[in-house]
């Protein structure tokens, strides 16, 4: 530790003396000035997601989707494996939502491809009310 005003070393008379709060033995002032060494290492995490297209021109126009791997999920705040397979031809919608670290399945649906509408970016806006109408 060093004093804040001469900045000399003054841990070993901090250790050695029993009161709460000692002057700097050189220069009298009451304040220090704490050094502090912190390392920090950070393991980056890597997530993988597969996207597999098949028929079609483009993707937009692809009679199968499947895609599988690490995939964020909003409402619980992690990540989450995620399983989602859209095949037109078959009209067939399955999607699963695992828990990486517990395996725990958070969420399944599995049901006709024309039967899944109104999630995602497709849900129904509300009309806003009008409260202030008195």
């Amino acid at each position: 530790m060093k004093c804040n005003y001469c900045g000399e070393n003054i841990t070993e008379f901090i250790n050695s003396t029993p009161v709460e709060h000692t002057d700097c033995p050189f220069c009298g002032k009451r304040t220090y000035l704490k050094e502090l060494k912190a390392e920090v290492r950070l393991t980056p995490a890597l997530y993988k997601l597969a996207n597999w297209f098949r028929g079609g021109r483009s993707r937009s126009q692809a009679r199968f989707h499947r895609r599988e791997g690490d995939s964020y999920t909003v409402s619980t705040g992690k990540w989450n494996y995620l399983i989602r397979i859209i095949d037109k031809v078959h009209d067939w919608y399955y999607e699963l939502v695992v828990d990486s670290r517990s395996g725990k399945e958070l969420h399944k649906r599995e049901h006709l491809l024309s039967e899944h509408q109104g999630y995602g970016s497709a849900k129904k806006k509300h009309a806003p009310t009008n409260d202030d109408d008195a």
